[in-house]
């Protein structure tokens, strides 16, 4: 209703994209960058909320402000303007949820676990040579720890049977993953559907814990999987 009924509130409750969950996280690693990040100075197509609940396509822009008083973000609604988008399937379904600037790995994939698209952050953290080299492969072969690929199948066919109702749905998990290498990463693991998209789609998040830990992700690559998982299974 003013500016403010705005004024204190966190800007997550803006965000759009399903990205609000992992807004406070990016502004943490977005501080930690400093001058550094890679999102100053830059515009992005993302989506905004609204109070009722509605969201808009837009375009982002983000600098700091004066005498490091914060950060100041342009936001300009794209869905009533006459500016042309030149990249129209950024507002596609899953092109909403991938972003390649993001710190976290970001895999979309079907019911079955087949991957159907993935981030940068992907490729770089799992050590493959491209996005390529990922699509079409199931994402078991990411899945690290003491869980085959075969249990792993299971879960998704009950996270499928259980639908909307599965306890997995926006909730955080502590597990391990796998890189091409063989070397494993304790990461944090969310998984969320995408909705509006031509099949059943999920996405996943997931960020590097020895990464965040200890400022190095290289220090734990070696990691072997005969350890500190029993209790990651336990929960599934």
């Amino acid at each position: 209703e003013t500016k403010d009924a705005l004024v204190g509130k966190n800007i997550s409750m803006l965000v759009g994209g399903g990205d609000a969950a992992n807004h406070d996280s990016y502004l943490k690693r977005f501080k930690d960058q400093g001058k550094s990040a890679s999102q100053i100075g830059k515009q992005r197509v993302l989506y905004s909320r609204r109070k009722d609940g509605t969201e808009f396509p837009c375009i982002i822009g983000i600098k700091r402000a004066p005498k490091n008083a914060g950060l100041v973000g342009w936001i300009r609604d794209m869905s009533e303007s006459s500016i042309q988008i030149t990249n129209i399937s950024l507002l596609d379904p899953v092109d909403r949820v991938l972003d390649d600037a993001s710190f976290d790995a970001i895999i979309v994939t079907n019911f079955k676990g087949v991957i159907r698209r993935v981030n940068e952050t992907t490729v770089r953290e799992f050590r493959y040579e491209s996005k390529d080299t990922l699509v079409g492969k199931n994402v078991s072969d990411l899945v690290g720890g003491k869980v085959s690929a075969n249990q792993h199948g299971r879960y998704l066919d009950n996270f499928q049977k259980a639908g909307k109702s599965s306890s997995t749905i926006g909730k955080q998990r502590v597990l391990w993953s796998k890189r091409k290498d063989g070397s494993e990463f304790r990461c944090i693991i969310g998984i969320n559907k995408i909705e509006g998209a031509n099949e059943e789609l999920l996405v996943g998040y997931i960020r590097n814990l020895d990464e965040a830990d200890n400022g190095d992700s290289e220090s734990k690559s070696g990691r072997s999987n005969k350890t500190g998982t029993s209790s990651d299974q336990s929960s599934r």
